[in-house]
């Protein structure tokens, strides 16, 4: 009975072991590369997994904090004034009523509660000093966070001055969201230009926080909406949560359309399902109801957790979901080689659509449920463009299910797959593999790649169609196409030669440029341009090994691998090759031994004409000078499109040195040609 009891312990203690670390590659994915592969739901039921395990064996739990978005290097770090912790949540009506005897056990007092939609949003906190918006911190880890003041600014809802009667400091809580109707947009816009659509709003309001162009942060139209504060000076009455609305309304606060007081376990039970019913009214996307005790006093007499306050709750709804039969796995390849596999179904009606195929995420994920082909399965539609399968109804399970085999080859080019050590995904890691060949040229030819103006989704099309593109260096040869091409329907003389005179732009392009722009997985701006500071050339890049690669900053075990593998390939030496063969720019550009810009700091602000956002940067750091994010006393010059935010005003009354776009350039001495 002792043997039995120990090998149960530490299966047990495996699977649990299996668990976290499950849960922290999806948190990963979540909080900072917001791309989540699973719903909230799934996820919530792996923590309840999870925490039911650590019940059991409590000798095993370990202290745990929120989720973090920390990891981007773009911006500067700062501390909240008081933790930003992140809300308890259930799906249980008992659980919820447990919490309400939980709270007034705790104060020995009936309680008011106020109900409020809890928004599919992203957690800011707004630090406002002397009334003025000083700074602008993601949640973070829940004590420290990155400043993202610029791109807030860019927020109309979000007011730069408190009125007179606001606190003279204040942390104001709250989220960043997008508009249902605004998300729908941007994906028709993606859609059109040939490009992957986004997953859903959350994550595209995340993704837009980290940007480094601010014009690109005001075109996604982000809002904003408050539902709490952080530290307040003791200057204002803000004694229970719906007196703090009413300041925020005064103050021109943006809050909730839909908040709704009540008291007793049955009365907000009613509530609760009354907002299920009308949450579809809303401009923004829900997933239950956050529930708080009323009274601020009594919030800080119950106090928080090191994950949580005591205070609320998030009681969240189930997602819709329905039965249906797997009849078929095909398998998807994106751009960077990931092979998706996705479930062809029996068409069902889900969430008001027609639903006949549903993403798998990927095989680890498929072993974990144990999905097989011919599977009573079911489908859950939680934000997710294409809807996934969440789970297996194992007890109708027939004897012609069939397993789901990993492929061993690329399905569209039948190259060899791989599946890098640390990562859940198998790539076909091919430059020239069809389904990536497209979208492969579109992004070689993007603004932070080699730059092509006019080389977009629809003329790549046509050139793949004709034959004439086989790879990214395909590119370089369509000067040799030049007449046949202007013989296509809907190409002129002037159309083509302005494509091919960006062509031929291009191959002078950074080394920084070329490298993102070949697709590596893994490998993005940022980390395109350390590799480049830290290799003199392309074929010396080629040659480092995965120790060496792991020295260079941002580079860990795994995307050293998925280099070296990457430029071991074959077929991506020979596209290389062709593209040393065509003229391209391969070395590292080095800087000037005189720098105009030395010692310098330039910030930015407007719409640049002649260069991009990043370009602009780019030459600020390669002349000597370095970027300022924000306008302080030490800022030396402040480059000014067209359309400038506050950065102007506040440099004319520090007196900073303001330059125009051609001025800059004059100053550092490039001429850059106007984008056509």
């Amino acid at each position: 009975m002792g043997d039995k009891a120990s090998l149960d312990r530490e299966k047990a203690r495996k699977y649990l072991r299996a668990l976290c670390m499950q849960i922290e590659r999806h948190d990963y994915l979540y909080y900072r590369a917001n791309s989540p592969e699973i719903s909230d739901f799934e996820y919530d039921c792996l923590q309840a997994e999870k925490q039911a395990l650590l019940k059991l064996y409590p000798e095993w739990r370990r202290d745990e904090g929120p989720g973090s978005d920390l990891g981007n290097l773009h911006f500067p770090m700062a501390k909240h004034l008081l933790p930003m912790l992140s809300l308890s949540n259930t799906y249980s009506q008992e659980a919820l009523f447990e919490f309400f005897r939980r709270v007034e056990g705790k104060v020995q007092v009936s309680c008011s509660y106020l109900l409020e939609p809890k928004i599919d949003g992203v957690a800011i906190n707004l630090v406002y000093k002397h009334r003025y918006l000083e700074k602008a911190i993601t949640r973070g880890n829940g004590y420290v966070g990155e400043v993202v003041t610029e791109n807030i600014r860019t927020i109309k809802e979000i007011p730069s001055m408190l009125p007179e009667s606001a606190p003279e400091e204040i942390e104001l809580r709250g989220e960043i969201y997008l508009t249902e109707r605004q998300f729908t947009y941007l994906n028709n816009e993606q859609e059109r230009l040939g490009l992957e659509t986004y997953a859903n709003a959350r994550n595209l309001a995340a993704g837009s926080l980290k940007l480094l162009d601010v014009s690109e942060v005001a075109r996604r139209q982000l809002h904003f909406i408050a539902h709490g504060v952080g530290f307040v000076s003791n200057d204002v009455n803000l004694d229970t949560q719906a007196r703090l609305y009413t300041f925020f309304e005064q103050w021109g606060i943006p809050i909730f359309s839909f908040v709704v007081p009540g008291s007793g376990a049955e009365q907000i039970w009613d509530l609760i399902a009354r907002f299920r019913l009308a949450q579809g009214e809303l401009p923004y996307g829900t997933d239950g109801v956050v529930v708080k005790v009323n009274d601020r006093l009594l919030q800080e007499q119950l106090g928080v957790t090191a994950k949580s306050p005591r205070w609320a709750i998030a009681y969240k709804f189930e997602p819709e979901s329905a039965e249906t039969l797997l009849q078929e796995v095909a398998f998807q390849v994106g751009r960077t080689g990931v092979i998706t596999p996705v479930a062809e179904l029996i068409p069902v009606d889900l969430a008001g659509s027609k639903v006949a195929r549903a993403t798998l995420h990927n095989f680890d994920e498929i072993q974990r449920k144990d999905i097989r082909k011919r599977d009573v399965v079911i489908v859950q539609k939680a934000g997710e463009i294409i809807p996934a399968i969440v789970g297996v109804k194992k007890d109708k399970r027939g004897a012609s299910t069939e397993k789901i085999e990993v492929p061993s080859q690329c399905p569209a080019c039948g190259a060899p797959l791989l599946k890098i050590a640390g990562e859940v995904v198998i790539r076909c890691t091919s430059l020239n593999c069809p389904p990536q060949l497209r979208l492969k040229i579109v992004h070689f030819a993007s603004k932070d790649a080699v730059d092509i103006d006019g080389l977009g989704p629809k003329i790549v099309d046509t050139l793949v169609s004709q034959g004439w593109l086989k790879d990214v260096a395909d590119v370089f040869t369509l000067i040799d196409r030049r007449d046949a091409w202007i013989r296509l329907p809907g190409f002129s003389v002037t159309s083509v030669d302005n494509v091919l005179l960006a062509i031929e732009r291009a191959k002078n392009r950074p080394l920084e440029c070329l490298l993102y722009g070949l697709s590596i997985p893994h490998v993005g701006v940022e980390l395109a341009r350390k590799l480049a500071e830290y290799s003199t050339s392309l074929e010396q890049l080629m040659q480092l090994s995965i120790q060496q690669l792991k020295a260079i900053p941002l580079v860990g075990e795994v995307t050293a691998c998925s280099i070296v593998d990457f430029f071991a390939n074959a077929r991506n030496q020979s596209v290389i090759e062709k593209l040393l063969q065509l003229g391209l720019k391969t070395s590292f550009l080095e800087k000037p031994t005189e720098y105009p810009l030395n010692g310098k700091i330039l910030a930015l602000t407007g719409s640049l004409t002649r260069l991009t956002r990043f370009e602009a940067e780019r030459v600020i750091v390669s002349f000597g000078g370095s970027v300022g994010r924000m306008i302080t006393k030490q800022t030396s010059i402040l480059v000014c499109g067209a359309n400038p935010g506050n950065k102007l005003a506040k440099a004319k009354a520090l007196g900073i040195q303001i330059w125009s776009e051609e001025e800059f350039l004059h100053h550092v001495g490039i001429l850059h040609a106007d984008r056509s």
